[in-house]
């Protein structure tokens, strides 16, 4: 069982070290963003809990900034092999 997902593994990041330029950019970016939006969210998410009088309002919203951080890093993550695939120069 483990072979597999360790093989399967391998190849995607196999694919990923053979990514060209611009989508590896892209890659970057994506993961830049995910960093900034996910470290506000976890900042409300803290700041709603402990420092500040505790507001649901608040709470939603960091929770979905949370959620939505990680949607952003699949979106560039897919549209940069998409573009890398669709782009690159076949062999």
């Amino acid at each position: 069982m483990f072979v597999g997902i360790k093989c399967s593994l391998e190849r995607i990041v196999e694919k990923f070290a053979h990514l060209s330029s611009v989508p590896r950019k892209l890659v970057k970016i994506g993961f830049y963003l995910f960093l900034l939006i996910f470290a506000a969210g976890t900042l409300v998410v803290l700041g709603n809990r402990y420092f500040f009088p505790y507001n649901p309002y608040y709470d939603f919203i960091s929770i979905q900034l949370v959620k939505n951080s990680f949607t952003v890093l699949a979106e560039f993550i897919v549209g940069a092999i998409v573009m890398d695939f669709v782009f690159s120069k076949n062999e």
